[in-house]
């Protein structure tokens, strides 16, 4: 029931002052163990997250072969080569299908990613020296209608390396850095791999490019987002139809000039635009930016914002809500400046395009999770139709050692229908369920979300307002 007066709405569990078209209230489900570690092993890395027919599907890789959970001395680990796992999670975020060997070749395999097209998933992964595909079923697991493929292989420079991959309208658009700049090959769910000789989407040495690029379409234009090798973060737009690039020189998006050296750098498409998001600074110091590229590839100034800034803020992911974006990123809780390693949790922030730039609609961010006995680093975000699905990895506080593992973590993030800018963090306040450890949702301030909302300050609010209503009615008359 709602109650209205003047410009207060009242709704049931809820208070707050319209301001405008309401806007979807935030719920954080519960963090989840996706995939756990032991003492020393196994070492998780490169997790990635697709969203596809209803439900999600997790990737990483791992050396849990060589060096299972139930392994106490690292050195046992030692040789233990690395291979490809997924786990698919259903609407609700459940983990109803875990464990799923996606490759698991002899070799050594690591930096998965996936993509989800009309009917099924695009994994895409390095495996010694080259880089191979393979199609997934909506729950995660090989479908067989793409066996195992090999995309590219090193040859000279052409080093291949951590690959992307995203879906244009009718084929996916796989992305890899070499030495010698950026490389490029659709694939189309027929007749599998379109472009057997590599698109050049960068040449020249000053494009070489170290870290994982992304790539996000919008219709058949797809745009790719990299760091290059004197720490500029640029962009290229691709066209799915020809494969040809339509930014030479490649778009100038976050110049060192301006921000100084970027890094993790991240893209989504909400239709009219691209949001890029990224790192800058140092330990301790750093920031997250957001930079919305419009479709001809211009990048007014409004169009720049920074998300976050210190607490260690670093790590960026992005993904398209239909009325902007869901921002997600790692940072140190404020209250935990001392604690080396626990203390580093996930948060979120909500981006829409305003009328004088970038709305930030949740200032300071919204917990997704922070354990202090847990560090939770590196997220993926992906999702549509109000229901995201955040991933991460993370390893206990008292493995302070370079070398010791991380498992794989991921907790729901629903869109719902509610006040503008209100934020609930899930049963205990963003805390993690069975399994997953301790922990609570803080705001910015380290306060616990949700503690102003319970029925008895619903309540008061109600009766305050109530209240007001009524002298105002008295002096009317």
């Amino acid at each position: 029931m709602q109650l209205r007066m003047g410009t207060l709405v009242l709704v049931a569990g809820a208070v707050a002052v319209a301001a405008g078209p309401a806007r979807a209230q935030v719920d954080v489900g519960p963090a989840r163990t996706i995939s756990e570690v032991g003492a020393v092993g196994p070492m998780h890395t490169a997790v990635d997250v697709g969203s596809g027919a209803g439900r999600f599907t997790a990737l990483w890789s791992d050396n849990r072969d060589g060096c299972p959970v139930s392994t106490t001395n690292i050195n046992d680990c030692a040789g233990a080569v690395r291979h490809v796992y997924g786990a698919g999670l259903d609407a609700t975020g459940a983990l109803d299908r875990p464990q799923i060997g996606v490759d698991v070749d002899p070799d050594d395999t690591t930096s998965p990613a996936l993509a989800f097209g009309d009917t099924h998933y695009l994994a895409v992964f390095w495996r010694a020296g080259s880089l191979w595909a393979v199609a997934l079923d909506t729950i995660g697991g090989p479908d067989g209608t793409q066996p195992t493929f090999e995309l590219a292989a090193s040859a000279g420079n052409e080093i291949v390396v951590k690959p992307a991959v995203a879906w244009a309208t009718a084929s996916w658009l796989v992305v890899w850095p070499t030495g010698a700049g950026l490389r490029a090959a659709r694939v189309s769910p027929d007749t599998g791999l379109v472009d057997v000789t590599p698109l050049e989407l960068t040449t020249g040495t000053e494009d070489g490019v170290y870290e994982r690029p992304r790539i996000a379409c919008d219709g058949g234009t797809c745009m790719v987002v990299f760091v290059d090798g004197n720490g500029d973060l640029r962009g290229v737009r691709v066209a799915e139809s020809d494969g040809a690039v339509l930014d030479t020189p490649p778009l100038a998006i976050a110049p060192q000039a301006m921000y100084g050296p970027t890094s993790a750098p991240a893209v989504a498409s909400d239709g009219s635009g691209y949001l890029v998001t990224f790192s800058t600074g140092s330990a301790g110091a750093g920031a997250v930016q957001a930079v919305l590229v419009e479709p001809d590839g211009t990048v007014p100034q409004l169009n720049r914002a920074t998300i976050h800034a210190g607490s260690d803020a670093a790590e960026p992911a992005v993904a398209a809500t239909g009325s902007g974006f869901l921002v997600v990123w790692s940072q140190r809780d404020p209250g935990d400046v001392g604690n080396s390693w626990g203390g580093i949790g996930i948060r979120g922030m909500r981006v829409e395009r305003g009328a004088g730039g970038l709305d930030l609609l949740d200032p300071g961010g919204f917990p997704i999770v922070n354990r202090l006995d847990v560090y939770e680093a590196a997220p993926r975000v992906a999702g549509g139709g109000g229901r995201f699905y955040a991933v991460w990895l993370e390893r206990a506080d008292s493995m302070t050692q370079a070398d010791t593992p991380f498992g794989v973590g991921g907790a729901l993030i629903e869109l719902a229908g509610g006040t503008p800018g209100e934020v609930d963090a899930g049963p205990g306040g963003g805390a993690p369920d069975a399994g997953a450890g301790d922990g609570g949702g803080k705001d910015a301030s380290g306060c616990a979300v949700g503690s102003s909302r319970g029925p008895g300050a619903v309540a008061l609010a109600l009766l305050g307002l109530l209240a007001l209503a009524a002298r105002r009615r008295r002096r009317q008359r």
